[in-house]
């Protein structure tokens, strides 16, 4: 691909007068085309300092294996190579500086990595059945955004100008730019229920997807169709377990998923899935092949200037019902010494990861078990750092630690060749990454766990647990269970709200083509 002069856009960022909610924003503009919100609906956390909200996308680049599809407007290009080489390639066509800026991002790519990108990022096969049939990465550009600051409790708008003129008239044109996103935030749209009807990404070899096929179990008196039984479950359990006894590896991330139909607003089901499960790192997007509803825990790379960041996590525990039961079940979290030794084992990985890329010297272990806590879990968190070596990029930071390793195992190529063989269909958007890419070079990328994919009328989850040489097969589906309690919960709402609405609707309450918006 023919990498553009690089331009030094203009970017003027200011507060936006705007009375409404994120959640309220949310409810009036989810149905635009390609709109994206990511939701630090958490807003205590340390981490969940802003929320940001676009649509209308000015480019994408989409990709599956080396096959790539630009699409520019109404023009679209079929791209062959290493997609975050092209990825890196148009960040840099249009590089800003962070100084005077008001806000992180102001500008720049929001998507999502499927887990399926380690092909790329690990430089090997990964033999697994595509039944999903989505881009394995998908990246959209906005020049136009919302922010939330959650500490000030107050609105900022950003708008880049892309052409690289510096003339008196710009700044009022961003300004304009800035008024008119603000005017759509404060009135709700009506539209599609939303893209469910999935489509490759230009590669001509991509495989179609095909309808959900598996077991069926019930989980919180949801049934779910699931790619793995309880009982095929458990017996994967004991053959990592195997495998960790004959030394071929430390630990690995057994994942399975669950399937049930969906029809409603994706943005009913979000709203449900906040409500029930806050999170510093909360995503939907809208990507016109699927939509995205996640609520994840888990940051997986931040990047801000040469100073990088990762934050896995291993041990989880369930609320308790009472004070005294959850400071309880906190405390044997902090003191369990297996799943020290797990994430020990995962700390010890991303540390190795990040040393492939950041100067000699500079990487720490700033804390090695940190817990938090979560709506319905306690986790064990790490916090590595580093400082980039010069001339260190997006695409090497990938390349070096993707997918992260507390969803994969250690060693991290062993467990994920072992991992294939058991797990069988690909994971898609789950277990990968999400956030942003600024265009001044920061980066926010979670770990996309308790997260809910919507295509072709379905609704995926995806649920799993690290296995250990001392682990109990049984205790780690309950894992499982207790993991993807919030998202049950959220489709079970969802799901019988939808039921109730069915005689409204069928009476000519709705507009044709429309449902509810969430509130």
């Amino acid at each position: 691909m023919a990498i553009q002069e690089p331009t030094q856009p203009t970017v003027l960022t200011r507060g936006v007068d705007l009375t409404l909610s994120p959640e309220e924003v949310f409810a009036n503009l989810h149905r635009m085309s390609g709109f994206f919100f990511l939701d630090s609906a958490l807003a205590d956390h340390s981490l969940a300092s802003y929320s940001y909200m676009g649509m209308a996308p000015y480019r994408t680049l989409r990709s599956r294996g080396d096959g790539m599809d630009l699409v520019d407007g109404k023009k679209i290009r079929h791209l062959r190579g290493n997609p975050l080489t092209v990825l890196e390639s148009l960040l840099r066509e249009h590089q800003v500086s962070s100084a005077g800026l008001m806000i992180p991002f102001a500008g720049g790519g929001v998507g999502y990595f499927s887990y399926e990108l380690g092909a790329i990022t690990t430089e090997r096969d990964m033999d697994r059945e595509d039944d999903l049939g989505l881009p394995e990465m998908h990246v959209a550009f906005y020049d136009t955004i919302l922010a939330y600051d959650h500490k000030a409790k107050r609105w900022l708008g950003a708008a880049v100008d892309l052409t690289g003129s510096k003339s008196a008239a710009v700044r009022k044109r961003l300004g304009n730019r800035v008024d008119k996103l603000a005017e759509l935030a404060a009135k709700p749209h009506r539209g599609p229920q939303g893209p469910f009807i999935s489509t490759d990404a230009g590669d001509d070899d991509a495989a179609e997807a095909t309808p959900e096929a598996g077991h069926t179990v019930t989980v919180d008196d949801l049934e779910v169709t699931t790619t793995m039984s309880r009982d095929e479950y458990l017996a994967s359990v004991r053959s990592i377990q195997e495998k960790i006894a004959a030394g071929d590896i430390y630990q690995a991330n057994l994942t399975q998923r669950w399937t049930v139909p969906f029809e409603g607003d994706p943005g009913d089901l979000y709203h449900a899935l906040r409500t029930a499960s806050p999170a510093p790192f909360g995503i939907y997007l809208n990507t016109g092949e699927c939509v995205i509803a996640g609520s994840s825990p888990e940051s997986f790379l931040s990047i801000h200037g040469r100073k990088v960041e990762t934050r896995p996590i291993k041990g989880t525990r369930p609320r308790g019902a009472t004070p005294d039961e959850d400071r309880a079940l906190r405390a044997e979290l902090g003191e369990s010494a297996k799943d020290k030794a797990e994430l020990t084992m995962i700390a010890d990985l991303a540390r190795n990861d990040l040393g492939r890329v950041c100067k000699a010297g500079s990487i720490e272990v700033e804390e090695l078990y940190r817990p938090e806590t979560f709506s319905n879990v306690h986790h064990l968190v790490s916090v590595v750092k580093g400082e980039l070596e010069p001339g260190v990029g997006f695409r090497d930071v990938m390349t070096a630690a993707f997918p992260g390793g507390s969803i994969t195992g250690a060693p991290k190529l062993r467990a994920m060749k072992i991992l294939d063989g058991l797990e069988k269909k690909v994971r898609g958007p789950y277990t990968g990454a999400m956030g942003y890419l600024g265009l001044d070079g920061s980066v926010e990328l979670n770990i996309a766990i308790r997260t809910l994919v919507l295509t072709q009328g379905r609704c995926h989850l995806g649920v799993g647990s690290g296995i250990v040489a001392d682990s109990v097969p049984e205790d780690e589906y309950d894992e499982c269970v207790a993991k993807a309690k919030d998202m049950v919960a959220a489709l079970r709402s969802t799901l019988a709200s939808k039921k109730e609405e069915a005689p409204a609707e069928a009476a000519g309450s709705e507009e044709p083509g429309s449902t509810p918006v969430s509130s």
